[in-house]
């Protein structure tokens, strides 16, 4: 009866930590997190920065812009969105672009979970690569230094 007790024991430990183990797993996978493209503002005035920041901001509010990327990425499947619509406003919302605390650089980010990282890298880039296309044919005397 002993030998019993004491398998019985083990598996009932090894069920409970490995339930443990998935809670913690499942839990990371959905902390909120922030994935972005960074590129140097360094050596421009401060109000030049934030003039960037607001235009850049502006830009990739743009609905063809945005429908491009939602497309590109394929978005509307990857949220489980009902149509590319609600996928453009999930995107509007999931999308900043700020002035870093230092000031040196400039983020173009999208916030999502840890699960979804992959994808947030690639969205982020591609939203990059849109509003840079846009700004460079406003600007294309800044096409040199923007990269990523």
């Amino acid at each position: 009866m002993n030998s019993r007790m004491l398998a019985v024991g083990a598996v009932v430990l090894i069920l409970l930590l490995g339930g443990v183990g998935f809670a913690f797993y499942n839990s990371k996978m959905n902390t909120e997190i922030e994935r972005l493209v960074r590129f140097s503002v360094d050596g421009m005035s401060e109000a030049g920065r934030i003039e960037w920041v607001e235009e850049w901001s502006r830009l990739s509010d743009d609905e063809t812009i945005l429908v491009n990327v939602v497309k590109e990425k394929k978005l509307v499947a990857a949220w489980g969105s009902e149509d590319e619509a609600t996928a453009v406003k999930e995107l509007l919302k999931r999308k900043s672009i700020v002035l870093s605390p230092d000031g040196k650089s400039m983020h173009v980010a999208i916030k999502g979970i840890r699960k979804e990282i992959d994808l947030l890298n690639s969205t982020s880039a591609a939203l990059f690569e849109e509003v840079r296309e846009k700004f460079v044919e406003i600007h294309p005397e800044f096409a040199p230094h923007l990269q990523p």
